[in-house]
């Protein structure tokens, strides 16, 4: 029989003695009957909580651990709930980041939202809930969950934990392998694990991904160095890092942004390596991109009548979306932003029905790398203003770097499918920060640029043009342009 265990895993490093504690474990193993120091109650319904050793429903699973799993026939009954808890706690003082980990049997072939949620008492009467987890996945298995305690339960001489089972009347539930781990030392984590930066145009940035390293055990962590290594370190840049060495208390983060940008063409790679003074000392975050090059338009001019000319081209991916002439006669900047209430638009009305691929913004930075707070694609509100509550796409922390001016481009996250017509905005949104400044001509545009200083709240028109493009996904094919003989227009 497997009862309760209390085992220390220690992490030797200079300076510090850090553990993952396993205040307590159960695979079930007490031959098909409820092991010792755990209970079962009816919550509502039939009582329908067993110990077997193979699935049905889904069936040809077996436990993960040892010969048992606890069995939630949920398949052959609706409404149901069973608790399953402890009757023997285990004490968390000195620990925190008290985490059940569980493995879970999801199946699909039934919709129904059967589930389990965890629990938590520190009088063994009184239940909180911790987290949800469902049953019904199209990829089906045993999963690693975890449900993190909150603060509540720590410090506390005894704690117990209960899983609540509901039947919606799809397949079983099956549970297995709880082991419930506390820290008692410092424990760095990096969020996310990794990042794929997709396609980038060559010499432009990627959208910036935010990097969090945290502290989620206790006392203080040291991070002495993070740093770029590997094939194209090169091809990557890390921006708005705190001061080195810089130390973590009891779950206290730090974050910072990291971008690509390609010099190169093709794949590439490189890893984020976070050093601390606990565990093995270092952290690492794999990077990946795609350097991509941008392919020029052709254009054919076709002689017309009345005085003018069809320009016709074909559209390879990417079509671009611009009012500006090319040539920035002025750079406009707020010399006094207040709060980060300040923001430029403009405005675009897609030519055809076609995906909003990317962006791209001609900027500079006068007091050396800076950021913009956001940079937002919206829709229009309705009322010839852009919709920053309902935004395609918002960029955070778009790292400037150029003092003589640059091409942001930003892919879409996802691309954005646009009707014939429709309006959209692109939108930078400064912080509190002075220096970065917007590329600007003189050609009038009629309206389809202004800036805030009321965060969006109204909008005042530009005589000229930001240097703001946006490019579609089209299918290959000739279109065409008409420029009148006045040239005060362009109809596209």
């Amino acid at each position: 029989m497997k009862k309760f265990t209390l085992l220390i895993l220690f992490l030797f490093s200079v300076g510090f003695l850090s553990a993952q504690t396993v205040l307590s474990s159960e695979s079930f193993e007490n031959g098909g009957a409820t092991p010792t120091n755990w209970a079962e109650s009816v919550i509502t319904g039939s009582d329908i909580l067993t110990y077997v050793s193979t699935s049905t429903y889904p069936s040809g699973f077996v436990p993960t651990d040892g010969s048992y799993m606890v069995k939630f026939a949920s398949y052959d009954v609706s409404g149901a709930v069973n608790r399953l808890y402890q009757t023997a706690g285990f004490s968390t003082v000195g620990v925190e980041n008290i985490t059940v980990n569980f493995d879970w049997l999801e199946s699909a072939t039934y919709t129904a939202l059967d589930s389990v949620v965890v629990r938590y008492s520190i009088d063994g009467a009184n239940w909180n809930r911790v987290s949800k987890f469902i049953r019904y996945n199209t990829v089906v298995g045993w999963k690693s969950k975890a449900a993190v305690l909150p603060v509540a339960a720590q410090e506390q001489p005894t704690v117990f934990v209960a899983f609540d089972f509901y039947s919606k009347y799809g397949n079983n539930c099956y549970l297995d392998n709880v082991v419930i781990t506390g820290f008692d030392g410092p424990v760095v984590t990096a969020s996310p694990t990794s990042i794929d930066f997709g396609n980038v145009t060559m010499g432009s940035y990627s959208i910036p991904k935010i990097m969090t390293v945290t502290n989620i055990g206790i006392g203080v962590a040291e991070i002495s160095n993070i740093s770029l290594t590997g094939t194209n370190a090169d091809q990557f840049i890390i921006s708005g890092m705190p001061t080195l060495p810089f130390s973590l208390t009891a779950n206290q983060s730090q974050s910072f942004t990291v971008y690509a940008k390609p010099t190169a063409g093709g794949a590439l790679s490189a890893n984020l390596v976070i050093t601390d003074n606990i565990s093995d000392g270092t952290t690492t975050i794999p990077l990946s991109a795609t350097g991509i090059v941008s392919v020029p338009q052709t254009l054919v001019a076709v002689a017309n009548t009345d005085y003018a000319i069809d320009l016709d081209w074909t559209l390879l991916p990417d079509g671009e979306l611009k009012y500006d002439d090319g040539t920035v006669e002025s750079w406009y900047v707020v010399s006094s932003p207040s709060n980060g209430t300040h923001m430029f638009y403009t405005r675009y009305n897609s030519p055809e029905a076609a995906n909003l691929s990317k962006v791209s913004v001609f900027n500079r930075s006068s007091n050396g790398p800076l950021s913009w707070q956001k940079i937002y694609v919206c829709p229009s509100n309705g009322n010839n203003a852009p919709d920053l509550a309902n935004a395609h796409a918002i960029f955070e922390n778009v790292l400037v770097s150029s003092t003589v001016g640059e091409w942001t481009v930003l892919d879409m996250p996802t691309p954005v499918a646009l009707d014939l017509g429709e309006t959209f905005y692109i939108v930078t949104h400064w912080g509190d920060g002075t220096g970065l400044s917007v590329g600007t001509d003189a050609t009038t545009n009629g309206g389809g640029c202004a800036w805030s200083n009321t965060t969006g709240g109204t909008w005042t028109a530009l005589s000229g043009n930001f240097l703001m493009h946006a490019y579609l996904d089209v299918a290959a094919g000739k279109e065409s342009i008409v420029l009148t003989s006045a040239a005060a227009s362009e109809e596209k």
